[in-house]
């Protein structure tokens, strides 16, 4: 089976209210039905999240799975 969705990346996410330019920190990790990454935030040193996408027969789950924040800045909302 094959997984089709969008081709074009995310380049940022709205944290607390505002856009952030976002990266991929590392390569993703992935298994025959699963992406595990982690989101880093070049304007926010030391803010990142980390997320996984899974399938199931057709159902696609997306979750974030740990956010890491700092005292500097707190995550408290979270929009992709």
């Amino acid at each position: 089976e094959q997984l089709l969705g969008s081709t074009r990346p995310v380049t940022a996410v709205t944290l607390n209210g505002t856009a952030h330019p976002v990266k991929l920190k590392g390569k993703p990790k992935t298994t025959r039905s699963a992406a595990r990454y982690t989101l880093a935030f070049d304007s926010l040193p030391g803010v990142e999240i980390d997320a996984s996408l899974t399938v199931s027969g057709r159902a696609t789950t997306f979750q974030v799975t740990a956010v890491r924040d700092t005292s500097a800045f707190r995550v408290g909302t979270i929009d992709i």
